[in-house]
């Protein structure tokens, strides 16, 4: 079985298994964020998926990514409400304030892969 395989029709070359980080960072130290993505790439997991809706989650994932921009395929999801009431909207102004916010915790310029969450429609 081949480790990497193309995503879809695009150019992205992602490993066959992912990392979902939900839950990273509930109360677990720094260091140990550290750690289990530096045992992903051991693995050979470079796959990430994210949502603006896991804040602290993409605050860490941009820690940790630093200089190490380009070993992992980063994809966030959109969609959520967040801000202080729940549900689900995919109006524009929703998706880019979104995408926004992603790239700001995360310290990058661009995003890999952006999924509508929870999309019922």
């Amino acid at each position: 079985m081949k480790p990497f395989a193309r995503l879809g029709s695009t150019d992205l070359q992602v490993s066959r298994h992912g990392f979902g980080a939900a839950r990273i960072g509930d109360g677990a130290p720094l260091d140990q964020i550290e750690a289990l993505f530096d045992s992903l790439l051991d693995l050979g997991i470079t796959f990430i998926d994210t949502a603006d809706c896991y804040a602290h989650s993409e605050e860490l994932i941009g820690r940790y990514l630093g200089n190490r921009i380009g070993e992992f395929v980063i994809a966030t999801k959109c969609g959520c409400i967040t801000d202080g009431e729940q549900g689900e909207e995919y109006s524009r102004p929703v998706i880019e304030r979104s995408i926004d916010r992603s790239l700001e915790r995360m310290g990058l310029e661009c995003l890999d892969l952006v999924f509508l969450h929870t999309c019922s429609a």
